[in-house]
């Protein structure tokens, strides 16, 4: 057995699920059911990361501007379409998905370039899509992917994190809870850590390059997020607190006594996150229909199995290969 089947390992994407419901990380990660589609916001947000790797990475070549645009625009519908999205979008679909629409993408990329390019270029880039494995101090290790590894012209390294919102405000820009979430976000700790795993006293801190998505307002702004040692070193303790529940609750399912019960009680659910911000759980319908999730396995309407697989979809072999090496 190699590494990769040996160890353990967790990303952002499964503690915050546990975290957000048991039950829910249950259905995901250990039936593996993820619904059949993708919500309007992951695919606009998926495809302007596409995009962005295209303008970061070329913001120092030879291009014109109007050649950028053109190329990262070229990124975002080719990463539309591929995600499964309808392109081009006929006129009764505009309306069901304005304002994420490959129209408003393109102009947002144009005013994008023009406002940021001549900032990437004279700084440093050092990686795209930075995939990495970081201790934890416990036995399973933390996984993830920096959007972008960043030397800003005569600073240290950042991370950036490329976020995009709808949630504007009538005063123009971005609304102030938007902009403060990102102070107490599991994820941007865990790269925070990871960052200092990765780089030590060169790396400085997370920057969210955050992108507001509206009909005719384009504004992005850069939020560099600070984290004293203290801070971080809170979600570490946090993240390992995390992953022993979970791989408890997992330990149960192996216990033959408890699974001969009627009803087995493992992965609790959460019913205060059946609806957060208004929108209901994928996995409502299932809660609210079967009392044994356990050993009534069979696939809901509207589901698929998929296994979520952090290794192939972050390239995290490519870094276990190279230690191994």
């Amino acid at each position: 057995m190699n590494r990769t089947e040996a160890a353990s390992y967790y990303d952002n994407t499964m503690l915050s699920s546990y975290k957000e419901c048991p039950r829910k990380f249950f259905f995901r990660h250990i039936q593996h059911l993820v619904g059949v589609g993708l919500a309007h916001e992951l695919l606009f947000g998926l495809a302007w990361h596409d995009a962005m790797n295209v303008v970061w990475a070329l913001a120092n070549s030879g291009l014109t501007d109007a050649q950028l645009e053109r190329a990262a625009i070229q990124e975002f519908v080719r990463s539309w379409k591929e995600y499964g999205a309808p392109y081009p979008l006929e006129m009764e679909l505009e309306s069901v998905f304005e304002p994420r629409t490959p129209a408003i993408a393109a102009e947002m990329i144009i005013s994008y370039v023009e406002e940021r390019r001549a900032w990437i270029a004279e700084g440093e880039l050092i990686a795209v899509e930075q995939p990495f494995v970081v201790e934890l101090g416990i036995e399973p290790q933390y996984i993830g992917r920096l959007d972008k590894v960043f030397r800003p012209k005569g600073k240290r390294i950042r991370a950036i994190e490329h976020k995009s919102t709808a949630w504007y405000r009538k005063e123009g820009g971005f609304r102030v809870d938007w902009i403060d979430q990102w102070d107490l976000n599991s994820q941007i700790d865990g790269y925070m850590h990871s960052g200092n795993m990765l780089y030590g006293d060169e790396f400085e801190g997370v920057t969210i390059d955050g992108a507001l998505i509206h009909k005719t307002v384009r504004k992005f702004k850069l939020l560099p997020i600070h984290k004293q040692f203290a801070l971080v070193d809170q979600w570490l303790w946090e993240a390992q607190d995390w992953i022993s529940r979970i791989e408890t609750e997992k330990e149960s399912l192996l216990i033959e006594e408890a699974l001969e019960q009627p009803n087995y009680m493992g992965f609790p659910k959460n019913t205060g996150s059946c609806f957060t911000f208004g929108r209901r759980c994928p996995y409502f319908d299932i809660c609210r229909f079967r009392a044994d999730p356990v050993h009534d396995t069979g696939v809901p309407d509207g589901f698929k199995i998929e296994k979520w697989e952090p290794f192939e979809i972050l390239k995290i072999g490519q870094i276990v290969e190279k230690a191994d090496a």
